[in-house]
């Protein structure tokens, strides 16, 4: 496969071009833009196949009926498809919003900063989150815009309006 503008090859992975747009994340992975959608099981698009760092993956047309131009028409811009747990968790994947690039690699990702554990709900990555005190299991779901949390549970929470 030639190599596509902005994707480096490493030992440590392979890093593509990340966009952060309208509360979601894209990257230029393989042969097209995807959406990264950590909560969506199946990865689909107009694509038969993705590569990324050296491992190829069949990619399915649709899902449940959802295809790449309704998925376009859902996130306002053209995409072509969408990466979902399938292809993503055969990966330590470091997603960098504030230098725009997403690292996919077989092996550890060493970084900076506090590492939590994940579980999984059919591929969905869950961790534990502390809020007021409290420690909450939520799903880690990059493409989902709607955050769902008990309103309960806020009430106790300090407020960060201004």
């Amino acid at each position: 496969m030639p190599e596509r503008q902005g994707h480096v090859q490493t030992a440590r992975g392979l890093t593509c071009p990340l966009i952060f747009e309208r509360g979601h994340l894209f990257a230029t992975a393989g042969n097209g833009t995807f959406l990264l959608d950590t909560g969506a099981p199946v990865s689909f698009g107009r694509v038969s196949a993705v590569t990324l760092d050296g491992q190829r993956f069949t990619v399915a047309p649709t899902y449940l009926g959802l295809t790449k131009e309704v998925l376009s028409s859902h996130v306002g811009r053209d995409v072509d498809g969408l990466l979902g747990a399938d292809i993503l968790n055969q990966f330590d994947t470091l997603i960098d919003v504030g230098h725009s690039r997403v690292l996919f690699s077989e092996g550890p990702v060493e970084f900076g900063g506090e590492e939590l554990a994940l579980d999984d709900f059919m591929g969905i990555p869950i961790l534990t989150a502390t809020i007021a005190g409290d420690s909450v299991r939520m799903f880690f779901d990059t493409g989902a815009q709607i955050r769902i949390f008990s309103v309960l549970r806020l009430r106790h929470s300090p407020s960060t309006s201004t």
